[in-house]
Parts: C-alpha cells; sequence; structure tokens
C-alpha cells in the first residue's frame, strides 16, 4: 500500500477572503502547501488573516508560480475541478464524480489538484491538461460552491486516499512514448479530419483513465510505430 501526495494548486483566485478561507482549510487536513498561480489578489492583508485565523503561517509562506505549467511539472497526474458540467459539452471532456475518481486504484505518485479562478473557474487550455475533470454532485438548478467549500470537501475525501500500486503500472516515460507515437500517427492524417488536436486529448484521457500496465502499453506503442514506419515508406 502507497500513500499518494496531492498537491492542491489554486490558479488566480479574485478574493483574500477565499485565500484566508481556503488556508485554514488546508492546515484543518495538514496539508502545508498552499500553492497558487498568479494570485490576483492580495494573499496577505487584513481580510485573509482574519478568514486564516490560526493557519496565516500557510498563508505567509505561500509558494507561488507564475504559470499553471510550473505549478504542475513533476506530477503523476493532473486533476482539474469544475462545477459547471455544460460548458464541456463540446470537448472530449468527461467530468466524473469525485466518488467515481476515489474509486481508481492504480492512482500513484504525485497528483496535482487543480481549482480554478471564483468567477469562470479554469479555461479550456487548463482542462485540456488534466488527466481527469472532477465534479462534486449538487443541486442542477445551483451547482457552483463557494470555492472554500469545495475545497473542504475534496481536501477531506482525498486527504488519506491510500492505494495499492502495481508493480508493472505505466511509468511515466513509456506513457509519453506512447502519446508521442500516436500524435505522430495523428499529424499524419490531419489532413483528413476535422480536429487532430481534440483526437490527441481524447488519447490522452483516454490513457489516463486506463491506467494500462506497462506491458499493455509497450504493445500498444509497437503498433504504433510500425504504423508510422509503414506510413513513411
Amino acid at each position: 500500500m502507497k500513500k499518494i501526495k496531492f498537491k492542491y494548486i489554486f490558479i488566480e483566485p479574485e478574493g483574500s477572503m477565499n485565500l484566508g478561507a481556503i488556508a485554514r482549510v488546508l492546515k484543518n487536513f495538514r496539508i502545508k502547501e498552499f500553492c497558487i498561480v498568479n494570485p490576483q489578489c492580495e494573499i496577505i492583508n487584513n481580510e485573509s488573516l482574519m478568514f486564516a485565523k490560526h493557519a496565516n503561517d500557510l498563508l505567509k509562506k505561500s509558494i507561488i508560480y507564475k504559470d499553471i505549467y510550473s505549478a504542475v511539472k513533476g506530477c503523476n497526474y493532473i486533476v482539474g475541478t469544475t462545477g459547471v458540467l455544460q460548458r464541456f459539452k463540446k470537448t472530449f471532456r468527461t467530468p466524473i464524480a469525485l466518488k467515481e475518481f476515489k474509486n481508481y486504484k492504480h492512482l500513484k505518485g504525485e497528483i496535482a489538484i487543480l481549482f480554478g479562478r471564483e468567477g469562470v473557474g479554469l479555461t479550456q487550455i487548463e482542462t485540456d491538461l488534466c488527466d481527469f475533470l472532477i465534479t462534486i454532485p449538487t443541486n442542477k438548478k445551483y451547482p457552483i460552491m463557494n470555492l472554500s467549500h469545495s475545497v473542504a470537501i475534496i481536501v477531506y475525501e482525498l486527504n488519506n486516499l491510500i492505494y495499492e500500486t502495481p508493480e508493472q503500472a505505466v511509468s511515466e516515460k513509456e506513457k509519453e512514448k506512447l502519446l508521442e507515437s500516436f500524435n505522430m500517427l495523428v499529424d499524419k492524417f490531419s489532413y483528413d479530419m476535422r480536429n487532430p488536436k481534440k483526437v490527441k486529448i481524447g488519447f490522452k484521457r483516454l490513457v489516463g483513465r486506463s491506467f494500462i500496465s506497462s506491458k499493455e502499453a509497450v504493445s500498444i506503442l509497437s503498433v504504433f510505430r510500425r504504423t508510422n514506419k509503414k506510413i513513411e515508406k
């Protein structure tokens, strides 16, 4: 059994009050890193300190990233959060319930959990980076929760998850080679596709959700490589 490390990342937060409330939630569950991407408000002021209560130390040592790419660097999986399912109808997004996400038994290593802006959430570019998109089932007529409230629920549910990691799980290097080979194949047929980018994103999500083994990845990769070579001839 292996404990997973979750890295909670907050993208361009807009309110100092929420930052204080979030810091309090994180400290409640012994989270030691407060990761923020390009904050749009003051991190330390009277409002944030008041709502943080005894989590002021977490606010003061916040880790600030200039962009999402540097924030998620090195993470094994990237997970986005959303409350607006309709926004993703025209993409390959398949938001899943938090409870369903917890049932995946082969997650491993460091997992980034992305929280978007209070006003608009995550952008399309940010969701395209994600291996999963998760949601908290709420009232369909009023689905959007306060940011700090949704953080509390998600951190509570994920904080102590422990999974058994298969010895032969696909490595990050093997996964990268698999995606690279598939993308090369798509590029060769891009002239006959409506949206090659969506095809690549769809396959990336499929690989992320399937938790294929190293042996399975190597087998699929061999087919892609042979196909690419045949086309080049």
